[in-house]
């Protein structure tokens, strides 16, 4: 992230233009959620209910377009008795990348006081940031990526400080 403003220096005209303006760009960039694959059953019999799958091949599937980001096929239900060879947030879901941005202007008013103009953005590029795929086996919609994070958000304001 990073904060700029512009000086208020020169002729009347030019500080009316150019100045007292202010940008607060921030980036953000990560690697895809975590999360652990599950069979949502007991068959461990631990009480526990978390009991992980076996995982027998590439956990990923490859190629555009696709409806699963896990490949269905590579997990079995881990047999009774017995815990799956999966580990805990071993799996990754898409990444992250996002822009959210301000730009605010302030205008000087008599005294010490100032009126402040703001506008803000969040995800100002609109990009689908999609959350970590579903990872219990029981459920119909496991491998599958069914949520993302918020669209493109826009706000202004308006503020005296006296």
């Amino acid at each position: 992230s990073i904060v700029a403003k512009t000086p208020v220096k020169g002729g009347p005209l030019e500080r009316a233009l150019i100045g007292g303006w202010q940008i607060a760009p921030i980036v953000t960039v990560t690697s895809g959620q975590r999360v652990s694959p599950t069979t949502g059953t007991d068959a461990s019999l631990t009480g526990v209910n978390v009991d992980r799958p076996n995982l027998s091949g590439d956990p990923y599937v490859h190629g555009q377009p696709r409806k699963f980001w896990l490949n269905t096929a590579s997990f079995t239900k881990n047999t009774a008795g017995n815990y799956g060879n999966t580990k805990p947030y071993m799996l990754v879901g898409p990444s992250y990348a996002n822009l959210d941005g301000a730009v605010a202007r302030y205008f000087p008013l008599p005294e010490t006081m100032q009126l402040e103009f703001r506008s803000e953005c969040f995800n100002c590029l609109n990009h689908p940031n999609l959350l970590g795929p579903t990872a219990a086996l029981n459920s119909s919609l496991f491998g599958q990526i069914t949520s993302a994070n918020p669209p493109r958000i826009l706000q202004f304001s308006l503020k005296v400080d006296f």
